[in-house]
């Protein structure tokens, strides 16, 4: 169940991709057609009507030329730095890292996922399907799963043989 606060973020995350569109110039015609997304969805996550998938906002905030995101008790912004070249591929590797890096990141706090399925408010079937990759996480899921493990930013950074997801 989403809170007030999970919309808060996710709306305040999705409106910095918005207000970088509208620096750079682009149409959200435009900004979907470099997202691989739709041109409808761009609408719809502009609108603040949707809860996107994880992978849909990092194609979003990829396609914009953030370098990740920035979390806190409120709000989550896209954090602006070296961008990304890539292809649509790349974001879909990229995003396929996200459960192996909130599970490792789990592990090496030493809490179970029952213990992070409490502290975010996540089921804990939901946490281990997220860790195994097994299914694709909303954006709201995701930014509750950061602030249980105390994560203030999620970024991705080229790397020599590949984009590597970082959680800071």
């Amino acid at each position: 169940m989403r809170s007030r606060v999970d919309l808060t973020a996710l709306r305040s995350l999705i409106g910095g991709a918005r207000r970088r569109r509208l620096q750079i110039g682009w149409s959200q015609e435009t900004l979907a057609r470099h997202a691989g997304l739709h041109r409808n969805t761009v609408r719809l996550l502009e609108s603040g009507d949707v809860d996107p998938s994880a992978t849909t906002t990092v194609r979003l905030l990829v396609a914009v030329g953030a370098s990740g995101f920035c979390v806190c008790d409120t709000c989550a912004l896209p954090c602006f730095g070296q961008a990304l070249d890539t292809d649509r591929a790349d974001v879909d590797a990229l995003c396929g890292q996200l459960g192996p890096a909130i599970r490792a990141l789990r592990e090496r706090i030493g809490w179970t996922i029952e213990h992070l399925a409490e502290q975010s408010n996540v089921h804990h079937n939901s946490v281990g399907m997220i860790e195994r990759s097994e299914v694709h996480t909303e954006t709201s899921t995701l930014i509750r799963l950061l602030r249980a493990l105390d994560v203030n930013r999620l970024g991705w950074e080229p790397d020599a043989c590949a984009t590597r997801l970082r959680l800071h």
